[in-house]
């Protein structure tokens, strides 16, 4: 399973599925649930491309051009990069970066994992980040000139949370 995101995954799916606004189910990137306007950029524009499975992306777009996005492959959907290209499509020119957050023990792992592994290989932050599927992708569409940590917690190598912002 594929993600950039910095939001619970299986929360917004099931506030998605269940026809509740997927919002309200937005975790704060340290862990408190969102409160009210102002705390998290509200969505301006939404991506949805759901398949039969009930998976596929979900993607926004914030106040400040900033996409985030949950992107959960399966067999009835298109590859991963190819609904994280369909969003970024859709946004256009309003993109000005991708947010993603990453956190250990949740089923959407891979680019915690990625990013782990390569910092143990020697990588800088930085180039960690962008060997992740978000940074990869993120910089197909030029978002990876700057690498913006909005969090890192845990030990170099064993991350157990970390935000980021590539644009």
């Amino acid at each position: 399973m594929e993600c950039g995101c910095d939001l619970d995954p299986d929360s917004y799916w099931r506030g998605f599925r269940s026809g509740n606004d997927p919002s309200l189910f937005f975790p704060s990137p340290h862990g408190a649930h969102i409160k009210g306007p102002g705390d998290f950029p509200f969505p301006i524009k939404t991506y949805n491309e759901i398949y039969p499975s009930g998976r596929g992306i979900i993607a926004d777009l914030d106040e400040n051009g900033i996409v985030t996005m949950a992107v959960e492959k399966a067999d009835d959907t298109p590859r991963g990069s190819e609904m994280f290209g369909n969003a970024m499509k859709y946004f256009g020119g309003d993109v000005k970066g991708v947010k993603a957050y990453w956190q250990n023990g949740d089923k959407l792992r891979d680019n915690l994992d990625s990013f782990n592994a390569a910092i143990r290989s020697g990588m800088s932050l930085d180039d960690a980040a962008r060997a992740t599927f978000t940074g990869k992708m993120a910089g197909r569409h030029g978002f990876t000139r700057s690498v913006e940590f909005v969090e890192l917690r845990g030990n170099h190598g064993e991350y157990t949370n970390v935000g980021v912002i590539f644009r």
